[in-house]
């Protein structure tokens, strides 16, 4: 059905008309008044003004319901104008107060538009439109209130017009829901209230084209979360207060600007999400300023931790990155340690004059290079640091990607292991890797020795792992007596094993392995008469033996041990203590077991250390006066390094227990040490601390007593094949290098430390003065 009004004013005499069935109605070209009309429900309902038409209140209820104000036509409204579906189109001009729910107030213009003083109840979409090419503007004027009135509300011009934009002097009022702000462009001079609300502004079409949009002399206030798309320049923030959170989704460009954030500012949390950008410039953040859900910083300089310490959190590094510390000093802080956390070079980088905490014990931390092509050099002054306990931490290249490591990667994290992952890229060590502290390094990816030289220290009970190949240039050094080297592919490892003493254990893993000579500076270890691998091994080891036992998990491991006290040494007697060099065969001895045993043989051997090729394996380790606990020891003793102490109910060689100060390994010129055989495995007091009786395993031809062929140079290293199964069957208790009980006895051992300077001198308290030796 259409109507064709005739000219002059057509008025609905009862103030209101309802139409609910299909109709198109045409107002025609002469001036019409409406007092009020409400368009139903039914398919299709179609108003056209193409003239000036003034209207109390009109309501749109249908889906499809249209109301178009086509050229030449102007809709004034004097009430309401209220969509709860349908769309009112524009292409002229109106002065109304309109209410938008669920439906689409649609100003198509070749000019600019201004609504001024015309409340707009808004809880649908207010869109701008104009042909291609065209600068189709609308500005809410001074006097513009517009409010948001339900739960969504939207802000947006169509997306094929870059020309298209709105301009906000005035007021919106968002609060309890959610409302996007998205034009082409957008311009707010005036005051954004976002109670409650999720604030969501700028354009982004999700394939590379993103609005931009300004707050240059506008306000932002009270938002519960604040999402930050499109385009923003920083020099355009304006003033954003009461924030709950703010989210950078699109581009913040901050070229030769200062970017504020954090504790203090008003810019107090920024997320920045996948998608997201800041570039340019500088951050600086005063605590907590950046949080990092995906998203790029592009050629920033980050003055103040850069914080990657939430889960999952990951950041994309491209064209540059220099992180400082506070007010720009050196070196910056890079925290690395939410679980699962990732951070990501897509760009050749040097990364210098920083520390980079990573790793955590739930999940993973990665710090990898993506990008193909080109390098990412950790520089010489840059140090990456793995120490929590536990923490699990890894470094890898991607596909096409050099790593260069010219600073230093130092993984103490008790019970943790940092991975060198194989990502198909190349990882070059010219500077250090350390691993100690129980910590275990994973390199499943070759390592190439650059120009630098590199070297991989091992000690403080760390294992490195090498199950890819090693070149030659690279040095790994024990660094103490209780490193561990595993190699999977042992004839792929060229670099040279510096310091292997007594302690020290290199596993073949998974590879069978019966026999291992030294000769000129290569350890050869064979199984039945076949090499399996040649190491290079510097240094003098002409006499001494290298000893091979099964490692208990298919594969094969090469050490020496020593086990012996020094002259001077007081062991508890029936008759009291008594000089271990004084006693004889027969005498009895007191033992924790509780009973007294009979001496077998004591064995005893001077050691010249002027004269020994590898001193610092059999160099004695001093136990200070009370290290463990009252009268234990009485006062100070000296054993051999591997000389188990009894502690935690289980029996730890004294190596493992140093800590430099209460229990640590000294230097001498000589030294006499003796061991004491008794008819079982035991315990004795020497001292006063409970220390383990002589195991003979086939190292007596280390003692000058021992009855056979005699070592120029004793390691007194018993055939550990046959010391694993004697003392499986016969040690008095487990012997543990690792795990809880040694942690428990490292602690109380730490803890009984902090008591020295309590001690009285009549309690011995800690000395430098060794006991006797002869």
């Amino acid at each position: 059905m259409t109507w064709a009004a005739a000219p002059g004013t057509f008025t609905w005499t009862d103030g209101s008309a309802n139409w609910n069935t299909p109709t198109a109605w045409d107002l025609g070209s002469a001036p019409t008044s409406l007092d009020s009309a409400i368009i139903g429900d039914a398919a299709t309902n179609t108003i056209t003004i193409d003239s000036t038409t003034n209207i109390a209140n009109l309501t749109l209820n249908g889906t499809n319901d249209t109301v178009a104000v086509i050229s030449g036509g102007l809709l004034q409204a004097t009430g309401t104008i209220t969509i709860n579906a349908g769309t009112l189109a524009d292409t002229g001009g109106f002065a109304a107060s309109q209410i938008i729910d669920n439906g689409v107030l649609n100003i198509i213009t070749d000019a600019t538009q201004t609504l001024n003083n015309t409340p707009l109840f808004l809880g649908g979409t207010l869109l701008v439109s104009a042909a291609f090419g065209i600068a189709g503007t609308l500005t809410l004027g001074p006097g513009e209130i517009v409010t948001q009135d339900g739960a969504n509300a939207l802000i947006a011009s169509s997306i094929d017009n870059d020309q298209n934009a709105v301009i906000n002097l005035g007021t919106i009022d968002a609060n309890g829901g959610s409302m996007t702000i998205a034009p082409l462009n957008f311009f707010n001079q005036g005051s954004i209230d976002a109670t409650g609300e999720t604030l969501t502004i700028g354009y982004d079409n999700g394939a590379g084209m993103l609005g931009s949009w300004s707050n240059n002399g506008g306000t932002i206030s009270n938002a519960a979360s604040l999402i930050m798309d499109g385009s923003l320049a920083t020099a355009n923030i304006g003033i954003i207060t009461g924030s709950g959170g703010i989210t950078e989704a699109g581009l913040l460009d901050n070229t030769g600007g200062t970017l504020n954030a954090g504790s203090g500012t008003q810019l107090v949390t920024v997320t920045l999400t996948s998608g997201g950008m800041v570039g340019g410039g500088t951050i600086v953040d005063q605590g907590g300023g950046f949080v990092f859900s995906g998203g790029t910083l592009n050629n920033v300089t980050y003055q103040g931790p850069l914080e990657l310490t939430n889960q999952a959190a990951q950041a994309i590094i491209s064209n540059g990155l220099a992180v400082t510390g506070t007010g720009g000093s050196l070196p910056g802080t890079i925290d690395l340690t939410g679980a699962g956390a990732s951070l990501n070079f897509a760009t050749t980088e040097t990364l210098d004059n920083v520390t980079v905490n990573i790793g955590n014990a739930t999940s993973a931390d990665v710090l990898q290079a993506s990008f193909n092509g080109g390098s990412l050099v950790i520089g010489s002054s840059a140090t990456i640091v793995s120490n929590d306990l536990g923490a699990l931490a890894t470094l890898a290249a991607g596909s096409g990607a050099a790593l260069d490591l010219d600073g230093t990667l130092d993984a103490f994290s008790n019970g943790g292991t940092f991975t060198l992952a194989d990502g198909g890229g190349t990882f070059t060590n010219d500077g250090s890797i350390i691993v100690s502290n129980g910590d275990t390094l994973n390199a499943a990816t070759a390592i190439d020795a650059g120009t630098g030289n590199g070297t991989i220290d091992v000690g403080g009970g760390g294992v490195a792992d090498f199950a890819g190949a090693v070149a030659g240039g690279e040095a790994l050094v024990f660094t103490d007596t209780t490193g561990i080297l595993t190699l999977h592919t042992p004839t792929s490892f060229a670099a040279t094993i510096d310091n292997f003493a007594i302690g020290n254990t290199i596993d073949l893993a998974g590879i069978a392995a019966d026999a291992a000579t030294w000769l000129g500076g290569t350890l050869t270890i064979s199984n039945a008469g076949g090499s399996v691998a040649a190491l290079s091994l510097p240094g003098d080891y002409t006499d001494d033996l290298f000893n091979v036992a099964p490692d208990n998990t298919g594969g094969s491991q090469v050490t020496v041990t020593a086990t012996c006290y020094a002259a001077g040494t007081r062991i508890l007697t029936p008759r009291g203590e008594i000089a271990v060099e004084r006693l004889r065969e027969g005498d009895l001895v007191e033992t924790i077991s509780g009973r007294a045993q009979p001496v077998d043989w004591i064995g005893h051997r001077r050691v010249d250390f002027r004269r020994h090729p590898n001193r610092h394996r059999v160099l004695p380790v001093r136990i200070a006066a009370h290290a463990f606990g009252p009268d234990r020891p009485r006062r100070e003793l000296l054993l051999s390094p591997d000389h188990a102490v009894f502690v935690e109910d289980v029996l730890i060689p004294i190596r493992h227990l140093i800590n430099g100060t209460t229990v640590a390994q000294i230097t001498r010129q000589a030294i006499t040490y003796y061991h004491i055989e008794l008819p079982r495995h035991d315990v004795l007091l020497a001292n006063g601390m409970p220390a383990e009786s002589y195991l003979e395993a086939g190292a007596r031809d280390a003692f000058a007593n021992g009855g056979g062929a005699l070592q120029l140079h004793p390691d007194f290293a018993p055939p550990l094949d046959h010391y694993t199964i004697l003392w499986e069957a016969q040690g008095y208790a487990p012997l543990v290098v690792t795990g809880a009980a040694l942690e428990r006895a490292r602690e109380a051992l730490a803890r009984q430390a902090q008591d020295y300077s309590r001690l009285p001198r009549s309690r011995g308290a800690f000395s430098r003065r060794s006991a006797p030796a002869a």
